[in-house]
């Protein structure tokens, strides 16, 4: 096999991966969207997960993820918790998140101030994906996905704006 056939190779397979991963997120953001709404759970209509990057690099950092009561939310905090989010780019997570919806971005795409609301639909179902690298004073960045039950929009079930958390115990020195 020629240096030239073995490269190919080698991309096909780092293509492969990178594709493997982003299906991964978008098989677990389509079970959050299309997970049964119960009415007790979710009196608003809407769930939501939302992960907050901490304290300043290579000091007291981490991630903090806070999400509504219900199964498909606690569940996909626990996946991003679970080394499926970069801490060093931020912007990688709503990158994925986009993709899953058709968006496409350049490799190495990094923005660092990026503040935006971005509706997402499929079929009849909305999701909004919030995006907050811009203005948070304690933490590092915020991405909020909220998924509304069939009838219901975020005119209907407002959340707070995205804000910085409480100091970690560490930054309170």
């Amino acid at each position: 096999m020629g240096a030239l056939s073995a490269g190919l190779i080698a991309a096909v397979a780092l293509t492969s991966s990178v594709a493997k991963a982003d299906d991964a997120i978008c098989g677990k953001i389509e079970t959050f969207r299309s997970s049964r709404f119960d009415g007790a759970e979710m009196p608003a209509g809407r769930r939501w997960v939302e992960l907050h990057w901490r304290g300043a690099w290579l000091v007291n950092w981490g991630f903090t993820c806070l999400h509504s009561p219900d199964g498909a939310s606690v569940a996909l905090c626990q996946w991003l918790m679970d080394k499926n989010v970069s801490f060093e780019f931020r912007s990688l997570l709503p990158q994925r998140i986009l993709t899953c919806y058709g968006y496409r971005f350049p490799k190495a795409a990094n923005w660092s101030d990026w503040k935006s609301t971005i509706a997402l639909w499929q079929d009849d179902d909305l999701m909004t994906l919030e995006i907050d690298f811009a203005d948070l004073d304690r933490d590092e960045g915020a991405v909020r996905l909220s998924a509304f039950a069939p009838d219901k929009d975020d005119s209907g079930a407002e959340l707070p704006p995205l804000m910085a958390l409480p100091p970690l115990s560490d930054d309170a020195k």
